[in-house]
């Protein structure tokens, strides 16, 4: 923690709490990040009542096919972090106050929006956090299952994949520019991102963040 505050990382006092912007550049650190809340907050489903009653569709023709995983390149405090969460110790990062405009989009306009946002923020990097912590021991087959299947959550190969998944989206909302409303939004969409290389708009900002574009659906 010595170095995150030695590059202007803002800290919680505690574990399991998060720092979030409240106001106008107010920023607290009061934010419960116990795998109690994050679990609490995961079970409930009342974030997508268009889901009820729809079953994930699971297509596990190529699970065990062999899949070139490009590895991370971490700087050294962008490793900080990720060993601070280990121990469950969530530092307030860039993406808090750098919420702006992409192209001839608008910023997040109110302090309600930009507070939602990184509250949501920290809840997300906790909820990976523990999945990264958890995964290997394989305590999340339930979870796995339900989303892709049961033979994709007992295939090594499939494993190994979801593990890159979730770090390469670890390593999005820790290096992210937020943008609002998306161009593509549709209301039953929440937040998405374009790929790297689909020769479409740009999948970053000139300072290569990675641009993630929100819905209404987000704030509601």
């Amino acid at each position: 923690t010595g170095l995150l505050k030695s590059l202007g990382r803002r800290l919680p006092r505690t574990s399991d709490a998060g720092c979030y912007e409240r106001g106008a550049g107010d920023v607290a650190c009061d934010l419960d990040l116990a795998p109690e809340a994050i679990q609490a907050m995961a079970s409930s489903r009342s974030d997508f009542p268009f889901s009820e009653g729809k079953s994930h569709r699971h297509d596990n023709a190529d699970i065990d096919r062999d899949v070139e995983l490009a590895p991370f390149g971490y700087s050294v405090e962008e490793l900080a972090v990720r060993v601070a969460q280990l121990f469950r110790i969530y530092p307030a990062l860039d993406s808090d106050v750098e919420l702006g405009p992409a192209e001839a989009l608008h910023a997040l306009g109110t302090s309600e929006q930009k507070e939602l946002l990184t509250r949501r923020l920290r809840q997300a990097q906790a909820y990976l956090s523990i999945a990264l912590r958890t995964f290997p021991a394989n305590r999340t087959h339930d979870e796995a299952a339900l989303f892709f299947g049961h033979p994709a959550s007992a295939s090594q190969s499939f494993r190994s994949r979801m593990q890159a998944v979730m770090n390469s989206v670890n390593n999005v909302l820790s290096n992210a520019t937020f943008v609002y409303p998306g161009p593509s939004c549709s209301p039953s969409v929440f937040a998405y991102v374009y790929p790297c290389s689909s020769g479409g708009p740009s999948e970053k900002d000139p300072r290569e963040r990675f641009y993630v574009h929100l819905c209404d659906l987000f704030f509601r």
